[in-house]
């Protein structure tokens, strides 16, 4: 006879990985288990860090992130740790937080281990590390952007170089080659970027001639870069020289002997019937001037009333001397050089147009006292719009520019250094309307009322 079978009951749990199940199959005659291996879902596979990817930000920093495969959940909490194997030192890169990037600045070069930790909100954890150096700061270059060149006259010039990615502590050097004698020779030896003067120089050309300066700077890491820029002693000074009426007796007295010099480019612009741009030499009881001025009646008559005149002024209230010279015609709101040289030896003045010698005057001068350079005006209601500008005082060989050591004016002028003022080329405008005169009066008989002066 058969008998039926009963089934009294199932047992097993799927899911759960290593877990099996159970069916148990009761009979009348004896149980029989069956065993079976569930089946493991995809999402409950062990993470696993698949792949590193690395971004230099530069030699010393760099970002890490990771790609994590398995993941129960996307929402992964990372945390970094990075060890100098030098020191064996550990540090923290990145504290937890949900980003697989980490960016990473190393104290120093060198070799480094980067560890990284994922957690998954069930609890999950896995972790991975490389190996990984930082290599040492690339030597900064120092890009030449551009040259300035600034005449002084046909035998001075002073150049000056702008730099880019230059480091603190960056130094120059300056050297000229004469293409006469085939000879480099030294203009300025090493000066660090403290130097106000080091990115430029005056250079003094022994005589007339073709020449290349070269500059040269060093980084403190060592790193050295040059720029050349060639150079004739005579081209520009003679173009601008030639544009005015003006004429050489010839050489000129040896400016090496000169005790004070003082040069700058003079625009002069204005209106009404006088104004005046010069460079001065003041002992403060006798005083020298040398630039361009506007009259209407001039000192030299007819033949330069009416234009822009080189006029030089020898003025000596100590000994009643009042001397005024009018040498030669150039043009308003024209950038031309004049130049004002003092010779102890001789006590006399030498003046020059755009680098050229045009002529030299007794002075009751004696050597001591300021530079300056001033703007007047004549009379009330004429206006002064000039500008002075490439400054340079000192001797023969060892000019620096200008800087404002005080200033004066009267009521309604003014004397501004220009927003494009440089320490290699300091510009000074002067401008306004005279107003302070009394009636009848004028530069000659009331100074204080035309005069607008910077000392330099």
């Amino acid at each position: 006879m058969i008998r039926r079978a009963v089934l009294l009951g199932v047992a097993g749990t799927v899911g759960v990985i290593g877990i099996t199940t159970a069916v148990v199959l009761w009979t009348s005659a004896r149980p029989v288990a069956v065993t079976s291996t569930a089946q493991t879902p995809l999402d409950r596979l062990p993470m696993e860090i698949t792949g590193w990817l690395t971004t230099d930000v530069d030699a010393s920093t760099t970002q890490f992130s990771v790609t994590v495969s398995n993941a129960s959940a996307t929402s992964l909490v990372y945390r970094w740790h990075y060890v100098d194997l030098s020191t064996q030192q550990s540090a923290l890169g990145c504290d937890w937080n949900w980003s697989n990037k980490c960016t990473i600045t190393a104290p120093h070069p060198g070799d480094y281990k980067i560890s990284v930790e994922v957690k998954s909100p069930d609890g999950g954890t896995v972790t991975s590390e490389k190996t990984w150096t930082f290599a040492d700061p690339p030597v900064p270059t120092v890009q030449f952007t551009g040259w300035t060149v600034t005449p002084v006259t046909s035998l001075i010039t002073q150049f000056g170089v702008d730099t880019a990615n230059a480091p603190d502590g960056t130094q120059f050097q300056w050297q000229y080659y004469d293409n006469s004698t085939g000879q480099w020779s030294m203009l300025a030896d090493w000066r660090d970027a403290h130097w106000e003067s080091s990115s430029w120089v005056t250079f003094t050309a022994p005589h007339a001639g073709d020449y290349t300066i070269k500059v040269t700077t060093k980084t403190p890491a060592g790193a050295t870069e040059e720029a050349t820029h060639p150079w004739s002693s005579t081209d520009a000074n003679l173009t601008s020289f030639g544009a005015t009426t003006c004429t050489s007796p010839g050489p000129g007295p040896d400016l090496g002997k000169a005790n004070k010099i003082i040069s700058a480019t003079v625009n002069l612009n204005g209106s009404g019937t006088g104004f005046q741009g010069k460079v001065l030499l003041s002992d403060g009881l006798s005083a020298v001037s040398f630039g361009l001025q506007y009259d209407t009646h001039a000192y030299g008559g007819k033949a330069f009333s009416g234009k822009a005149a080189f006029l030089s002024e020898n003025v000596s209230t100590s000994n009643n001397s009042y001397v005024y010279k009018d040498w030669c015609i150039g043009a308003l709101s024209t950038d031309t050089t004049v130049m004002l040289a003092y010779f102890a030896a001789d006590q006399t003045a030498a003046f020059y147009v755009a680098g050229v010698y045009i002529g030299s005057q007794p002075t009751f001068y004696n050597g001591s006292g300021i530079y300056a350079v001033e703007g007047d005006v004549k009379h009330n209601g004429d206006t002064l719009d000039t500008t002075i500008s490439s400054i340079l005082t000192g001797t023969w060989g060892g000019f620096g520019p200008g800087s404002i050591k005080d200033t004066t004016a009267p009521p309604h002028l003014g004397v501004n250094k220009t927003d494009d003022s440089t320490l290699q080329n300091l510009k000074i405008h002067f401008s306004g309307t005279a107003a302070a005169f009394s009636a009848d009066q004028d530069w000659d008989s009331n100074p204080g009322a035309a005069a607008a002066i910077a000392i330099v």
